[in-house]
């Protein structure tokens, strides 16, 4: 069954994996940070669609990390969270206890 893309930002992804493969990655962003409200629109500030993502909780207690407005998963202190192959624009991590963590993620530049 062919491919079919939706809307705008599924139709360029869809462009890429045909032109590159499902292995394409041609946008990536790391930080490391104890905000206590951090969020990322990859679509809004970098004009991309994550694909792969990664929070490591540094610190000694959890925090909550959501993506795409969805249900908050607790990350527990020492504890990794990681998607790969999902599309997604935004990360939001609830992190009252200003718990140090790193988060990078990757995708498909728009």
């Amino acid at each position: 069954m062919p491919l079919i893309a939706t809307n705008k930002a599924s139709q360029a992804l869809l462009k890429a994996i045909r032109k590159y493969g499902e292995g394409i990655r041609d946008f990536y962003n790391s930080d490391t940070s104890a905000a206590e409200l951090y969020i990322v629109d990859t679509e809004e500030q970098w004009g991309a669609l994550g694909l792969d993502l990664i929070v490591h909780n540094l610190g000694a207690a959890p925090f909550t990390v959501s993506v795409d407005n969805h249900v908050a998963l607790t990350i527990d202190a020492g504890a990794a969270f990681t998607l790969q192959g999902v599309v997604f624009t935004r990360v939001q991590v609830n992190n009252a206890g200003a718990i140090q963590f790193d988060i990078a993620y990757a995708g498909v530049k728009l």
